[in-house]
């Protein structure tokens, strides 16, 4: 679909949820590295345990530790049964810069 849409002349745009269940930092990398080749802009988006969602109600099944903001209806994912905390974190300067660079297009001139 992303090469029709350059032979086309218009741009590809991706999303990718970090933190599902299953998911290890090398998997998403892997992943986000083969869709750049491909795609020229990504958004990343970390995973929240949103209300009557299958997630939310398997909390236990998937190792969830999260935190809520004090007016927040959503829970942020802080690790789960494949990535720790230290993991998360990581991934969370990957993410800042994955949008501050990537999905602003600061290199597409290089």
């Amino acid at each position: 679909l992303a090469a029709w849409l350059a032979a086309e002349g218009l741009d590809a745009y991706a999303e990718l949820i970090w933190g599902a269940p299953g998911e290890t930092v090398d998997s998403f990398l892997t992943g986000y590295d083969q869709l750049s080749a491909h795609v020229p802009r990504i958004a990343v988006y970390p995973l929240l345990l949103l209300p009557n969602t299958s997630y939310t109600e398997n909390r236990e099944e998937h190792g969830f530790v999260t935190v809520r903001g004090d007016s927040d209806d959503f829970e942020y994912v802080l690790a789960n049964r494949t990535v720790s905390v230290a993991e998360n974190t990581m991934m969370q300067r990957f993410m800042f810069w994955a949008r501050m660079m990537g999905e602003n297009m600061y290199f597409r001139h290089i």
